[in-house]
């Protein structure tokens, strides 16, 4: 999934705005470990539209399931924008807590180190930075985007979900590298429909980077 913590004012002294984009394993696969992945992470200050511009990107490169956006002050002028013009999954969340007791909520799998962040990323030592001085820290907006996403994953019974989407990744790899789509599916228990339709909304490019290495 995607979250986003929204922030619309560029000037020095303003919050970023701060986009995540989170996985999820409940068993090994593969050699991956269970938890959830910090897959990628983008922070900046940005106008709406910009921001709009750059949410919408990370979607075509993840094809998250949902993307959450809190709905309260410039993120629902963000949700509003993407229901009317684009096909995104949105979510809208609804905080019902101060920001002290979201972050403890998902502290368990902070402390059990099951949030797994790439090796290299340019964000990595940043966000890492960013976690470990909250509260204290100057900015807290990536606190913000993997904290909703955290209390999401662990509240809903999406886990299925993101294992779901895992497999449709794997078959378009496969299906890349020459196995027919009835080879590809049954390696990966889905059906031949859905590995079609799956393929149709979301063609492989020319020059594919697997996503999941083997």
């Amino acid at each position: 999934m995607v979250s986003i913590d929204t922030a619309f004012k560029t000037g020095t002294a303003n919050d970023y705005s701060a986009i995540v984009v989170v996985g999820s394993l409940e068993a090994p696969r593969d050699g991956y470990a269970p938890g959830r992945y910090l897959l990628d992470a983008w922070r900046g200050k940005v106008e709406f539209a910009n921001l709009k511009r750059r949410l919408v990107e990370m979607y075509q490169t993840w094809h998250p399931h949902q993307v959450l956006i809190e709905d309260a002050a410039s993120g629902q002028s963000l949700i509003q924008e993407l229901r009317s013009g684009t096909s995104l999954p949105i979510k809208p969340v609804r905080v019902d807590r101060d920001k002290l007791s979201r972050v403890a909520a998902i502290s368990p799998i902070l402390e059990a180190r099951r949030l797994l962040l790439p090796e290299t990323a340019w964000w990595r030592d940043d966000f890492i930075a960013e976690l470990t001085s909250f509260p204290a820290g100057t900015h807290d907006d990536w606190v913000d985007a993997i904290t909703m996403a955290l209390e999401h994953l662990r509240e809903s019974n999406s886990a299925g979900d993101w294992i779901h989407f895992y497999k449709i990744q794997l078959v378009r790899e496969a299906v890349f590298y020459g196995s027919s789509i009835e080879e590809a599916a049954a390696s990966f228990e889905l059906t031949v429909e859905e590995t079609k339709d799956n393929l149709a909304k979301y063609p492989l490019p020319r020059a594919y980077v697997p996503r999941f290495p083997r």
